[in-house]
């Protein structure tokens, strides 16, 4: 008798785990109901990155565009750097920066058509990955007499401070690296425009 009701509740919990949904994945909101469509967010202000080996790094303020898809995904296709300056050994350098995303087994410079791929993920993190960041630094403000360059490469995280309604997100990563210099830090605090508009949850 006992070995009976064991195999029943046994095929009834199966069918309990049948019938239990997977966990959802995170998506992208608009408001409290799920994107439909695309939609533009623009987010801007300071960043930096160090190579603590090399004791070197940059600092610059950033304008980025991220066009949100319904789902969990997005493209960055336009990204910018001013009021770029060296930091560490490289202080009181200038510097512009070059931004490319992976193409084929090469990099091409990010566009629409070679846009850095952005993900919406459980929990509200947001992760930008395979980037590829050259920093081109000069003695002068006309930037004509180069003296260095950095390439950073690995994934950025991006933090809002409030998933469900995003209007300012931190940046950091786990995995970035400067070339020939070893693991970097990722660093910063950006603004969205519009603001608290959009969500990832």
């Amino acid at each position: 008798m006992f070995k009976k009701m064991l195999m029943i509740a046994s095929a009834a919990l199966a069918v309990v785990a049948l019938a239990a949904p997977a966990s959802a994945l995170a998506d992208w909101t608009h408001g409290e109901a799920p994107l439909e469509g695309t939609a533009d967010v623009t987010f801007a202000g300071p960043a930096s990155f160090s190579a603590p080996a090399a004791e070197a790094g940059a600092s610059a303020t950033l304008s980025a565009t991220v066009t949100l898809e319904e789902g969990s995904t997005g493209k960055l296709s336009s990204v910018s750097a001013t009021n770029c300056v060296g930091t560490g050994k490289l202080a009181g350098l200038t510097c512009t920066s070059t931004f490319e995303a992976t193409k084929g087994t090469g990099w091409a410079p990010v566009s629409s058509t070679d846009p850095w791929i952005v993900h919406c993920n459980t929990g509200g993190s947001i992760t930008i990955t395979h980037i590829r960041i050259t920093n081109h630094y000069y003695l002068d403000k006309a930037h004509t007499i180069k003296v260095k360059e950095t390439v950073l490469t690995g994934d950025v995280t991006v933090t809002p401070h409030k998933p469900a309604a995003i209007s300012t997100v931190t940046l950091s990563s786990e995995n970035a690296e400067v070339a020939g210099a070893g693991p970097a830090i990722i660093s910063g605090e950006l603004a969205a425009t519009p603001s608290g508009t959009y969500g990832c949850e």
